[in-house]
């Protein structure tokens, strides 16, 4: 075939501390409610940049980096996510994170929103009224 099925890259993944068989069972049965939530908070910013930026949107990016090379590239963050905590704590590090993404997003749309009514309220005095 002329074009590769698939891609393989290297993911290097850091030692972690694991913990108790029992830990471990209780942050399964959570992760799947984390990873649930997580990609609706994804797909909620994602909706809203292109909701927002229309046919000129940009493509997302992961700090400025596009996110399949980001993906690509992935390199474990140890001084936001140390390697010797808990995996419960890495969780919860990262579902924090995810949440303030998820409150600063709800500010900008209110703030966008309040912009927008601003915007048609002056658009209507310049107008004058007609009546």
């Amino acid at each position: 075939p002329a074009a590769p099925y698939g891609e393989m890259f290297k993911l290097e993944v850091p030692s972690l501390m694991v913990g108790t068989l029992d830990s471990l069972m209780n942050l399964s049965d959570d992760l799947g409610k984390t990873d649930s939530l997580i990609e609706s908070i994804v797909r909620k910013v994602e909706k809203s940049s292109i909701e927002l930026g229309g046919k000129k949107a940009t493509a997302l990016t992961v700090g400025g980096v596009p996110s399949t090379r980001y993906i690509q590239q992935f390199a474990w963050d140890y001084a936001k996510f140390p390697n010797r905590r808990p995996l419960k704590e890495l969780v919860s590090l990262i579902s924090g994170g995810v949440a303030a993404i998820d409150e600063e997003l709800k500010q900008l749309s209110n703030s966008y929103g309040e912009k927008q009514v601003a915007l048609q309220d002056a658009k209507r005095r310049k107008g004058g009224n007609l009546l």
